[in-house]
């Protein structure tokens, strides 16, 4: 029994990626390195937030969390 709330999460932010993505890409005109830090940040944000909304006994089993 998978939590509604952590479905609700994931398609979140599979959402917010296939919004944002774009647009950092068409706003980070400045250096390569600038881009690449950007989208890096993005990607490990979004990763934990997925992976928390996935994995919540994880977090729990690591005493994260109830």
């Amino acid at each position: 029994a998978v939590d509604q709330a952590a479905y609700g999460t994931v398609l979140a932010s599979v959402a917010s990626a296939l919004v944002l993505v774009p647009i950092t890409r068409r706003g980070a005109r400045g250096t390569g390195l600038t881009r690449r830090l950007v989208m890096a940040i993005g990607w490990m944000l979004l990763a934990g937030v997925v992976a928390w909304a996935i994995n919540p006994f994880f977090l729990a089993a690591a005493g994260f969390g109830g």
